[in-house]
């Protein structure tokens, strides 16, 4: 859909450019004595209307708005992209100022005026908003904060997601108006603490009824975390600060569809172990092997596990789980570079007996001989236990060096009149193989001999649940970085009074 209507913009652009030049090219002598005396009595010329311009308004604001969301990940759309289009032509500019859809992002940052967060507030009439705060560094660019936020908050009301970025610490006296404050309608909350500092997070889950989606990154909170009861996806990246207790989580159990742990410092309230609707589970923290042993999951489909280095030794994570975790079908696993020789047998098979019905595998290069060792036959080998194996997606790594017994395995397999398997190079992969032996590497000539091999896959897309959340979340990361940035890459600011 983008495609199409980024191609739309620019061949109406062209063709509006092309019909306005084309304008006074037919020869004079071709033209007749009363069209030259109605042009003389009228005193205009009549033009043909630009393509662009007759398109109905609704089609022309959704091409406009994808040009103006196309840069979101270089610059400050908002102040740059959105005012250059808006400049074009009064029916452009009407399209834009009309259409509360282009008004409704709010950023909070240095380079935004209050008249620019006023008419953002005004001109999204009853839309819902979704906000950013942004990196504010010196004491006089943090009184300006609480002035903007202060314009921000009069449609409070309509908050559907707040997307929160920079030093907790210097901002947290501006940002206490926000703390008892009833957010109805925000759906989706994302906190990155820029600068890692220890402090007391204190949103309080009542506030925000409404809450589905969260994500906390690099935010050392202190004391316990709960969470509104109906929250359906919560990511949590923390890196706890030396010398801080753990972090009690009491975890949302009821609804929690998506949870994602990563870093240092949990500690997972027992009680909120059940989680009837979890689907997806990622776990990067030394308690996972607690956690895997606790955890309730009967719809459990997904689960990525990357063995943080304080964990026990994978054998001990996974020993005890036998077939626990039967619903999964999908598994993303990295057990890291310390697991011995005489160890990776089982390791492999305690993995395939808590997994028993895995259907599609997601793994780097050097932990492909856990599962594809040849230790024996093929039924030996724990991959051999999963009947349903239909993929597997190798996420990074060496072709040359790590992918023998994969081969080996494959081979064995062909004969027996199995399906053959489906072998997913990631984009970091295949790069990597055709830079250094183009077509020519004998184990990626060996692979497409004994599997179906697809090369360059977008690892995100291929793997996990599909999780429907607003393009904007998923935009987070490139928007948040180009928001960050002190310069923008987009050019100069065309300053408009009491605006731009």
């Amino acid at each position: 859909m983008f495609n199409f209507l980024s191609f739309l913009f620019v061949s109406c652009v062209h063709a509006s450019r092309s019909s306005r030049s084309a304008v006074g090219v037919e020869p004079s002598s071709k033209i007749g004595l009363t069209e030259k005396s109605e042009e003389a009595t009228s005193g205009t010329v009549d033009r043909a209307p630009a393509p662009i311009d007759i398109l109905p308004v609704g089609v022309l604001a959704q091409i406009l708005l994808h040009a103006i969301l196309a840069d979101a990940h270089r610059c400050d759309v908002h102040r740059h992209r959105k005012q250059e289009l808006a400049s074009v032509s009064r029916c452009w500019r009407d399209t834009i100022f009309d259409n509360p859809t282009f008004w409704t992002t709010i950023n909070l940052t240095p380079q935004w005026m209050p008249s620019l967060v006023e008419a953002h507030v005004q001109r999204s009439g009853c839309l819902f908003v979704d906000v950013e705060i942004g990196l504010w560094k010196t004491p006089e660019e943090l009184d300006t904060l609480s002035m903007l936020l202060s314009i921000a908050m009069r449609c409070v009301e309509r908050w559907r997601s707040l997307i929160f970025y920079g030093n907790s610490i210097q901002m947290e006296s501006y940002l206490r108006q926000m703390k008892d404050v009833i957010f109805p309608s925000l759906a989706y909350l994302i906190v990155d603490d820029q600068f890692n500092h220890p402090y007391s997070f204190g949103f309080k889950p009542k506030n925000m009824p409404a809450l589905d989606y969260l994500k906390i990154d690099r935010v050392t909170a202190v004391g316990a975390l709960s969470f509104p009861p109906n929250l359906r996806i919560l990511e949590m990246n923390n890196y706890q600060a030396h010398g801080f207790p753990s972090l009690r989580l009491t975890l949302p159990s009821e609804k929690l569809t998506t949870l994602v742990l990563r870093g240092d410092g949990w500690t997972v309230d027992p009680v909120t172990i059940h989680f009837p609707h979890l689907a997806s589970l990622t776990l990067t923290i030394p308690e996972a092997k607690q956690l895997l042993n606790d955890i309730v999951a009967p719809q459990l489909r997904h689960l990525r596990y990357n063995h943080h280095p304080a964990a026990e030794n994978p054998v001990s994570v996974f020993a005890q789980l036998k077939s626990k975790f039967i619903t999964v079908t999908d598994l993303d696993i990295w057990l890291g570079a310390t697991i011995r020789n005489t160890e990776l047998a089982i390791v492999g098979h305690a993995i395939a007996d808590a997994f028993p019905k895995v259907c599609h595998l997601a793994l780097a290069t050097t932990n492909l001989p856990v599962f594809f060792g040849q230790y024996g036959s093929e039924e030996r080998s724990p991959a051999g236990k999963w009947s349903r194996l239909e993929c597997l997606t190798l996420l990074w790594g060496s072709l040359e060096s790590d992918t023998g017994e994969l081969v080996s395995w494959l081979q064995r397999r062909t004969p027996k009149g199995q399906t053959m398997l489906r072998v997913q190079l990631s984009q970091e992969i295949s790069a990597h193989t055709f830079a250094t032996y183009a077509h020519h590497s004998r184990p990626y000539q060996l692979l497409r001999e004994c599997c179906v091999l697809e090369q360059g896959v977008n690892v995100t897309d291929s793997f996990g649940p599909n999780i429907e959340l607003p393009q904007f979340v998923h935009q987070y990361n490139r928007i948040a970085s180009a928001l960050r940035s002190s310069s923008e890459s987009c050019g100069k600011c065309w300053i408009s009074p009491g605006l731009w």
